[in-house]
């Protein structure tokens, strides 16, 4: 899916207004590919939506299981998939707090997430993944 035809998902049902941007988290990866796309995800981003990203809401001393939680009530998750999102623990921690606060119920999972993969992606063998 190109970045036009995400931001038209996005804005699908959304009122225009630019004093209250949609916040829209983001849970990635660092580095890398990844890093170039969420860069250029939030450059091209509409104005009527905010990319919320770690590194640019957090403060030195915050933790980061507070902001993993926030992601996990967002209404709106993009979610980078490469190899090192798969390997990271954080980033499975991200995907765990979205599923739970879904209830465990994966049409209301995939309402909330925009799922994008960057790269090769081998995701059928968990332990493979833990290596």
């Amino acid at each position: 899916m190109s970045l036009t035809e995400q931001n038209s998902q996005l804005s699908a049902g959304r009122p225009k207004s630019s004093s209250s941007a949609l916040p829209v988290y983001v849970s990635y990866a660092w580095g890398g590919a990844s890093a170039t796309l969420v860069d250029e995800i939030e450059q091209r981003l509409p104005s009527e939506f905010r990319l919320i990203r770690d590194k640019n809401e957090m403060r030195p001393g915050d933790w980061i299981t507070r902001f993993m939680e926030e992601i996990g009530q967002a209404e709106i998750v993009i979610v980078v998939i490469s190899e090192k999102y798969l390997k990271s623990h954080y980033c499975m921690r991200e995907l765990l707090f979205l599923r739970d606060t879904s209830v465990g119920d994966k049409a209301k999972l995939m309402q909330r997430v925009i799922s994008l993969i960057v790269g090769r992606v081998s995701c059928g063998n968990a332990l493979a993944r833990d290596k």
